[in-house]
């Protein structure tokens, strides 16, 4: 029996979206201003984000089971079929929230909704189709099952203009392709509508009074007319370099193809669709669908920013508000997480100083991937002006270089050029461009290393601290000066030449200095772990002139807190993040 199973995270934050809901309704345009399309990715597991220019924007769900036929809802949600192993449909919101599951069914291949509002759910090999309340997910019982057993596997399913349902399913002697007309109100069979004489498997899609078909194995797409079912020949997509899948007709009047092969999205446009342009072409992985709805990707949707900080000791990550208010866990478990950084494209990578592996997460803290599995004793990771990632090791003292989108790794940027130099800790690129490595001498004294932000070549040595400085602390630029955490000291200088200037030092720190970054109002956040005599848990907000009000940050939830960034703000005008 299907049923539906209630997500007790989402009912027990329910309080909280509503109030953040009517907190942000009157500045901001409601979700339905905005349209992206989804698309199921279905060896990938996702299913991916684009705007309307085919630009990738973000995940919108992970975690999946070969995803198929997603459809939009009346109500505002993501109907996802789980198609293998689950046998389930997720249902989303707007934010990419998981609402509920249906469960129970064998190899849900797709989800339509019909004109009175309802969800109808396509198994592929059950050859039948089950009705849902389109609000409560409710099983309403079976709603058309295949007709006089002559096919073996169905496909794809829509309402034609006439109300009624058809279904693409694949002859029983594989080698023919049927579609099949239901009453759209009681289910009751009426004919087959059209047949094509090929291995069919693919999509359907009506649009400009005809009535399309894909045929995976062909790379064409078959043409009929949607009120007769004659042949069409003369309006058949053929010439494609992907295999087509799903098909969807854009209110631009183009016809989106989704290749299965070849993980990509083609606009079809034009008399006959004989103009063909690449629509979506990344972060595919055999993808089957393609529906256009008004989500609210993450990536696009924090009008606040927030704060993560990496715990060491507990080998976690927490989230903060910009005021200090633990918002939840972020990442757990991630062994003794050290440093962190914000990719461009709006990615979360996360270095194990122990573990050696360096990961990538969503800004919503879904794992993405294992970028590298081979680091020693990671302490910093940084993005360069080229976009690409760069990574600190503390011992080996080598910079490596990742490819700030696919996470290639492109080998060792720059390495130790001064022989006092036993260890490195931190890094950041300057203003100029250039890449900066704090390093410590035996003495605990501080060498500042300078190597070309391009190259990696060494420059200079750009400053020092005296032995027992312990300059183990981030680099922060700001305000044309250059602040080194120590021990007990940020120490100040001048960013463009190095001189010291100490009266702009913020001396008499609470313990020793391990990360820091210039905040979105422009003061100082400085995490304070374990020093040789103590450990203190927390982080400090350093703002005014020369920096010298210090406040409490965050005094909780972290052991040992390491790295420390800020998410960045999305454009303005965009719905306010509700999780």
């Amino acid at each position: 029996m299907n049923t539906v199973t209630k997500n007790s995270e989402w009912v027990k934050r329910l309080g909280r979206w509503v109030l953040l809901a009517m907190l942000s309704a009157a500045a901001n345009p409601g979700p339905a201003a905005v349209n992206y399309a989804l698309v199921s990715s279905y060896v990938g597991n996702t299913v991916e984000c684009y705007d309307t220019n085919g630009t990738w924007v973000s995940t919108f769900v992970s975690g999946l089971a070969n995803p198929g036929g997603l459809a939009f809802s009346p109500d505002n949600k993501i109907w996802i079929p789980n198609a293998v192993s689950s046998g389930s449909i997720n249902r989303y919101d707007l934010y990419g929230n998981l609402v509920d599951q249906i469960t129970g069914l064998s190899f849900p291949q797709a989800v339509t909704f019909g004109p009175d509002g309802n969800a109808y759910v396509l198994e592929r090999y059950a050859l039948r189709v089950t009705k849902f309340n389109g609000t409560t997910g409710a099983n309403l019982g079976l709603f058309a099952t295949n007709h006089g057993g002559e096919v073996n596997s169905t496909w794809d399913m829509a309402f034609g203009t006439d109300s009624n349902l058809y279904v693409y399913g694949r002859g029983t002697n594989n080698a023919s392709g049927i579609v099949q007309r239901f009453n759209g109100t009681n289910g009751a069979w009426i004919d087959d509508f059209a047949t094509i004489g090929a291995y069919a498997s693919g999509g359907i899609g009506f649009a400009r009074g005809n009535l399309y078909l894909s045929s995976v194995g062909e790379y064409k797409v078959y043409c009929f007319d949607a009120t007769t079912g004659a042949r069409k020949s003369s309006g058949d997509i053929t010439g494609l370099d992907v295999k087509p899948w799903g098909l969807t007709p854009g209110s631009d009047d183009a016809l989106y193809v989704v290749g299965y092969t070849g993980n990509k999205v083609v606009r079809r446009s034009g008399a006959n669709f004989a103009t063909s342009a690449n629509f979506a072409t990344n972060h595919l992985t055999n993808p089957t669908h393609l529906i256009f709805a008004p989500v609210v990707p993450y990536s696009q949707t924090a009008l606040k920013q927030e704060c993560l900080v990496a715990s060491y000791g507990n080998s976690r990550v927490e989230r903060f508000s910009t005021n200090g208010t633990w918002l939840g866990t972020f990442i757990d478990p991630f062994q003794n997480p050290s440093g962190m950084a914000i990719s461009p494209d709006r990615r979360v990578w996360v270095a194990s100083c122990t573990g050696g592996y360096l990961r990538r997460y969503s800004l919503k803290g879904t794992y993405i991937d294992q970028v590298y599995a081979s680091l020693n004793t990671a302490e910093t990771v940084t993005f360069g002006p080229d976009g690409n990632a760069y990574v600190l090791e503390r011992y080996t003292m080598r910079v490596l270089k990742f490819d700030g989108t696919t996470g290639a790794y492109l080998g060792v940027f720059a390495t130790n050029h001064n022989a006092t130099v036993t260890s490195t800790w931190k890094m950041s690129f300057g203003p100029d461009g250039h890449l900066y490595v704090n390093g410590r001498r035996n003495d605990y004294g501080g060498v500042l290393q300078r190597f070309d932000g391009a190259t990696g070549a060494w420059i200079d040595d750009f400053a020092t601290l005296p032995a027992n400085a312990h300059p183990v602390g981030p680099l922060m630029f700001t305000r044309n000066n250059l602040f080194w955490g120590a021990n007990r000291t940020i120490y100040c200088f001048n960013a463009e030449t190095g001189a010291r200037r100490s009266a702009g030092d913020i001396a008499g720190t609470p313990s020793l200095v391990k990360y820091g970054v210039v905040g979105p109002d422009n003061a100082l956040y400085v995490t304070f772990g374990s020093s040789i005599t103590e450990t203190n848990n927390q982080a400090v907000c350093y703002s005014g002139a020369n920096f010298s009000s210090a406040a409490n940050f965050i005094t909780n939830y972290v052991d040992n807190p390491q790295g420390i960034v800020f998410i960045p703000p999305a454009p303005q005008g965009t719905v306010l993040c509700l999780r």
